[in-house]
């Protein structure tokens, strides 16, 4: 299973979040997928649960074709096998690295284990009744 944060760094670089969204190429749907990869009809993939499922099975498909580098997994996702040879999709892996886990780097040669680190918790003052989401990272 690939990891949610993950998953939604994806749909917010590739369709904003929209699961009505099509690419000239034909990709649909909030992880744009393309119909020719996918075992659901057209029409059906632009249902953000059934796109986010088949999105996720491309994606640990890439990620095993990478031997776990998160680095060309992503880039395959974004281009293909030109992707995961390295010759596109860097600034797409990045992106969506960057967007996941704002305070670690995306390096070559990684395997798909999450950042060791999560950014400090901001905690209220003493005496606050500050009720907000404190958890650090965007919203």
């Amino acid at each position: 299973m690939i990891d949610p944060t993950i998953v939604l760094a994806v749909e917010q670089v590739e369709s904003g979040g929209k699961w009505w969204v099509e690419s000239p190429s034909g990709c649909v749907g909030v992880m744009q997928v393309c119909p020719r990869w996918s075992k659901f009809k057209r029409r059906q993939l632009f249902d953000p649960n059934v796109n986010r499922a088949e999105g996720e099975r491309i994606l640990e498909y890439w990620l095993t074709r990478a031997h776990g580098e998160w680095h060309r997994a992503l880039a395959a996702y974004n281009c293909g096998n030109a992707g995961l040879e390295g010759r596109c999709g860097q600034s797409y892996a990045r992106t969506v690295w960057s967007l996941a886990y704002p305070h670690a780097k995306l390096e070559q040669g990684k395997s798909a284990e999450k950042p060791n680190q999560k950014p400090p918790v901001e905690k209220p003052p003493a005496g606050s009744n500050n009720a907000t989401d404190n958890k650090g990272g965007a919203a």
